[in-house]
């Protein structure tokens, strides 16, 4: 009993010194975790976006959509693309944004909300987004989406342009890309 004893002695002096002194490999740990919690960022506060509405078409009179998305839109089967209306906006997240503006197309309606959410990197967005042309394609839909990425919103099959314009109006597709901040332009 007694050789038991001073190894209890010795293992307890020994997990006193590694607690108390300062500068261990446990109390630098402790203080990285503590810097890490100081680190985090807040909630997004102010967003910007975009939403565009492309049609197929045929028509080569018609300037061809070439943007960053345009690859990923073939991939998942979209044939030639033509711009047929857009809408950017800032917005404070919490808040929603209306917007609606007029093409050769027809009208395009845009109503959105953003909220945060656990996931870094994403927000929920409450999407309202109507292009109104003969035919118009809508999309009414509460979606996490990823922030500095584009993303199909909605497609639909539709009859877009006037009916002298045969080529166009296969199909609709409304994409979106959102980014913290708003944008400056000074």
């Amino acid at each position: 009993m007694f050789v038991r004893r001073p190894q209890f002695c010795f293992r307890l002096l020994l997990l006193s010194l590694v607690v108390v002194v300062p500068g261990s490999a446990v109390a630098q740990q402790s203080s990285g975790k503590q810097k890490q919690v100081e680190t985090v960022n807040g909630p997004v506060k102010d967003v910007s976006f975009q939403a565009l509405w492309l049609i197929e078409s045929d028509d080569v009179h018609r300037v061809e959509y070439d943007g960053p998305a345009r690859e990923a839109l073939s991939k998942v089967g979209f044939g030639r693309l033509v711009p047929a209306g857009s809408v950017v906006s800032a917005l404070t997240v919490g808040r929603d944004a209306r917007l609606e503006t007029h093409s050769r197309y027809g009208k395009f309606k845009c109503q959105v909300q953003f909220l945060n959410t656990t996931e870094p990197g994403q927000l929920q967005a409450l999407l309202e987004l109507e292009a109104q042309p003969n035919e118009g394609v809508a999309v009414y839909t509460t979606v996490r989406v990823p922030m500095d990425k584009w993303f199909l919103a909605g497609a639909g099959d539709s009859r877009v342009g006037l009916p002298v314009h045969a080529d166009d109006g296969k199909r609709a597709v409304l994409i979106m890309k959102v980014t913290e901040e708003v944008i400056v332009l000074e």
